[in-house]
């Protein structure tokens, strides 16, 4: 039976975190991973942004990022009422495994 799992993400996920990325703009050219490297070190060491990573068998297959951006649109309500952006990304070849839809 196939383990799905959630964490969040690590700095070690990069290379897949890159692959899964280029999905989403394919005709990007390829990034630089030495540039990305320490984007993601300050990203999972972030207070304000996560990501988690969906994995089956120990393999990561899909991303999810969450932002939370602080603003002050909430007057004397509450003042640092955080507005949130998700988006996420899925390796076309396990679209089909159950629970990662």
């Amino acid at each position: 039976m196939s383990a799905l799992g959630l964490r969040h993400a690590r700095v070690d996920d990069l290379g897949t975190l890159i692959t899964l990325c280029a999905q989403l703009n394919p005709d990007d050219p390829p990034p630089v991973r030495g540039r990305l490297a320490p984007i993601l070190d300050r990203v999972v060491k972030s207070d304000d942004f996560a990501i988690v990573v969906a994995t089956l068998d120990h393999a990561v297959v899909a991303t999810c990022c969450l932002d939370v951006v602080p603003n002050l649109t909430r007057g004397d309500v509450e003042v640092d009422v955080p507005w949130r952006a998700l988006r996420s990304t899925l390796r076309p070849e396990f679209a089909a495994a159950p629970g990662l839809r």
